[in-house]
């Protein structure tokens, strides 16, 4: 392996998910120049495009015990739009969104439906405080669906059904946009298909970043880095001597993604909860995103490599996969299961997901239930970005830069 002359740089972002193309594109656009690297071929390859894409309320953290995690990730959606309108230049009203969420309640929840109830009604005081401060229109309140829906749409095991204002945005179509606008940028240096191997603080405030690139072997030095990684960043971290708080876990969870003709899909974007159940979502009224957890999550571990998973995804079986998924989902909305119909027009594809907690999303006292040690940390010039969820990204993206930016001034 050929070892390449150092390269240097004032500003390093490390991942190309949709936070650390966010805080490329703030540096970029407050006039600083910003290397952004990732082991993929081109950004936004990850966990970023293969998910569904809600921009969460917190309805779904109906566990959470501490009743932080709303509020965390209600700050980011509200305001994920406007800030991607503003670092890309695509109108807000341009991307694909679904229909408002239902989130309907099986028979076996790990929560009580009066429970649900009494913290749904807490996230909607925090909406409604968190609209008014940002000046957004009124978002409304969850309701009951009526009985005649909730026949139509789901299986008798569901027992409630509410219609709440949260939408998802298609993730397909961010992250196409965002790369554009990362590759149009002529302040940002993107480094694809290098992946990042060891990094080492030189002196203080200076760092030489290690990358394996095929065939050679790049190193760069840097005055500040954004460590926006995902399932490696605590790795980084670490060899710059900051050890996670606690245990997380990695997993990794398959999406199914289908392209019916266009209206031919009825159906309304559902989420099931308390437990390890699956999301239904429909972006315009085309493109489709399905999960199920017992069958999309194939790897879960708080001690192997990204490496290890990686391996199982490849030897999974996709047509399994996709026909399991829809089986499972049936079972609690029926007509999803019409959807086999549209196998060759199914993509199977997925990412890892990075939580604190060591016990799966079955377990009611799992940390799983929980996304409040989120955000960003700075030590130095080193910061470290803790995406959360997909709506966080664009708000601890930009926090993440402006971090930076103090420091090099």
């Amino acid at each position: 392996m050929r070892s390449e002359s150092p390269h240097c740089t004032d500003a390093v972002v490390l991942g190309a998910g949709l936070a650390g193309c966010v805080a490329a594109l703030e540096l970029a656009h407050n006039g600083q120049p910003v290397t952004l690297i990732d082991r993929t071929r081109r950004p936004m390859m990850g966990a970023s495009r293969h998910n569904e894409g809600k921009l969460h309320f917190g309805y779904v953290y109906a566990a959470d015990k501490r009743l932080e995690t709303h509020g965390i990730l209600a700050c980011g959606s509200l305001g994920f739009l406007a800030e991607l309108e503003r670092l890309t230049g695509f109108p807000r009203d341009r991307f694909a969104v679904s229909d408002l969420f239902t989130y309907i309640v099986p028979r076996d929840s790990a929560l009580r439906c009066d429970d649900i109830c009494t913290y749904f009604d807490t996230v909607d005081d925090t909406l409604a405080r968190l609209a008014s401060e940002m000046a957004l229109p009124s978002l409304g309140r969850v309701r009951q669906t009526t009985q005649a829906f909730r026949a139509a749409h789901y299986d008798d095991s569901v027992q409630m059904a509410l219609h709440t204002p949260e939408i998802a945005v298609d993730p397909g179509q961010v992250s196409d946009v965002v790369a554009a606008a990362v590759y149009a940028h002529p302040l940002i240096h993107f480094l694809g298909q290098h992946s990042v191997q060891e990094v080492a603080e030189t002196s203080p405030g200076r760092y030489r970043i290690t990358l394996d690139a095929g065939e050679d072997r790049v190193h760069v030095a840097a005055r500040g880095v954004i460590n926006a990684l995902w399932e490696d960043r605590l790795h980084m971290d670490a060899m710059v001597g900051l050890p996670p708080q606690g245990v997380w876990s990695q997993r990794w969870k398959a999406t199914v993604m289908i392209e019916p003709p266009s209206g031919a899909v009825q159906l309304p974007s559902t989420t099931a909860l308390v437990g390890p159940y699956g999301d239904f979502v429909q972006y315009g009224n085309t493109r489709i995103y399905v999960s199920w957890y017992p069958v999309c999550r194939l790897s879960m571990s708080t001690t192997g490599t990204p490496e290890e998973a990686r391996a199982l995804v490849r030897a999974s079986d996709h047509a399994q996969i996709r026909a399991n998924a829809l089986e499972g989902l049936s079972h609690l909305i029926p007509g999803v299961r019409d959807l086999a119909q549209y196998a060759d027009n199914t993509i199977i594809g997925g990412g890892f997901i990075m939580a604190a907690g060591d016990r799966d999303i079955d377990d009611r006292q799992s940390g799983l239930h929980a996304r409040h040690d989120i955000g960003v940390e700075r030590h130095g010039s080193w910061v470290s970005l803790s995406t959360g969820k997909f709506c966080t990204a664009p708000m601890f993206g930009v926090k993440a830069a402006r971090a930076l930016q103090e420091v090099l001034g």
